[in-house]
């Protein structure tokens, strides 16, 4: 791993860099680097895009996220793993669920008049 003056400088950012010149920099490169090589410069006399985002990953405090195996959680850690992962689409699916059941009751009592 690259130290952090080092990857500044491969960068080519000052010393007092925060997070948001750093990101800004880095898509700018990956922007110049967008339709070449890995071993290949993103601008003459420039780095490689690997050291690049190697430099990245140093300065952001980059760490691989490992996902969770579902099935060693308990049923609470479960719970909350579905509704912060799928909340949005099973919310979605009750109200289509109530909305189709409303249409259903509504087009019985207007078969059969209310009971």
């Amino acid at each position: 791993m690259l130290e952090r003056l080092e990857a500044l400088a491969l960068l080519g950012l000052a010393g007092e860099a925060g997070e948001d010149e750093v990101e800004s920099k880095y898509l700018l490169l990956a922007k110049r680097h967008k339709n070449k090589d890995d071993d290949e410069p993103s601008y003459p006399g420039g780095p490689i895009f690997s050291k690049v985002t190697e430099a990245y990953k140093t300065l952001i405090g980059y760490r691989r996220l490992e996902a969770p195996v579902f099935k060693e959680l308990s049923r609470r850690e479960k719970l909350e793993y579905l509704i912060d992962n799928y909340g949005a689409e099973i919310g979605f699916g009750i109200c289509t669920v109530l909305l189709l059941a409303m249409m259903a009751l509504g087009i019985y009592w207007y078969v059969n008049g209310p009971a």
